[in-house]
């Protein structure tokens, strides 16, 4: 029965994608709880195979820069896409789930797997910022979300001195009335 409830999810998203496709519109897949990140990752890389080759960039993977983990995995993603020759559909958040996953940590009894500090996630995501600026063409879709006016003046400097202020393709992103 589970298999046949993925297989149907599969089905589904695909249905999606190709909509979006279809209709030239970007689909981005949000950052979940850690314990939901392995398999959302495994699903965009799929779909990442499909969806972002050639001119066509219209998936979107997001990392959570607070995770101890994130720049690690960003790197990865960054050495896949190159591999595999596909635009880089990525978009970085400093996070939403830094309670829940303290909290679940703490339960389990395993390692937090969020920064300790303020500064060393501001540090992580503008780090972020400029792999991805270093990394992107004009190809690929970019996405920087933060509400953090240090983060978004970093971006601002790290596009002018990578001389990609023309980029149509970079988008900075706030929750709507939190910026």
């Amino acid at each position: 029965k589970s298999i046949e409830r993925i297989e149907k999810l599969l089905m589904d998203i695909k249905v999606i994608f190709d909509y979006g496709k279809e209709k030239k519109i970007t689909l981005v897949i949000d950052a979940e709880q850690t314990y939901l990140q392995t398999a959302i990752e495994y699903l965009f890389n799929v779909l990442a195979l499909q969806y972002n080759q050639n001119d066509d960039c219209f998936a979107i993977n997001t990392f959570q820069m607070y995770l101890t983990t994130s720049s690690k995995k960003l790197k990865k993603s960054l050495v896949y896409n190159k591999e595999n020759k596909l635009n880089l559909g990525l978009k970085i958040v400093r996070g939403a789930y830094i309670l829940e996953e303290t909290r679940i940590a703490n339960q389990l009894g395993y390692s937090n797997p969020i920064y300790h500090s303020y500064n060393d996630t501001n540090s992580n995501y503008n780090d972020g910022v400029h792999y991805l600026v270093e990394a992107c063409t004009t190809k690929d879709k970019i996405i920087f979300a933060t509400h953090n006016i240090e983060s978004i003046n970093k971006l601002h400097e790290t596009l002018v001195k990578a001389n990609k202020t023309s980029y149509k393709n970079i988008f900075s992103a706030q929750l709507l009335g939190m910026g």
